[in-house]
């Protein structure tokens, strides 16, 4: 099974009622793992377990996030600009 990489649009760090989601996430066989653009407040679910995201378990799972978070990092590096950091930096007054 292959690794599923995303990218949240730059225009939506609040969006649902939420004011700071994730930048980037990864699912990866039953573990998905959302974090920022630096791999920073990383949230790791189980999906077997937990299919509503409900129980973080980076804490339980340091090697699995720094994994991960490594995967999902070097893939946006990857990935053409989608003006993420730089748009929302250069907004910034």
């Amino acid at each position: 099974m292959q690794d599923l990489f995303f990218r949240r649009p730059p225009d939506r760090d609040s969006f649902y009622g939420v004011k700071d989601l994730p930048d980037l996430a990864i699912r990866s066989g039953k573990w998905k793992l959302l974090c920022e653009y630096d791999g920073s407040d990383a949230l790791l679910y189980d999906l077997t377990q937990d299919r509503g995201e409900k129980n973080n378990l980076a804490q339980q799972h340091p090697k699995i996030v720094k994994e991960l978070s490594q995967k999902v990092i070097t893939w946006h590096k990857s990935m053409p600009l989608d003006s993420g950091p730089q748009m929302i930096a250069g907004n910034k007054k």
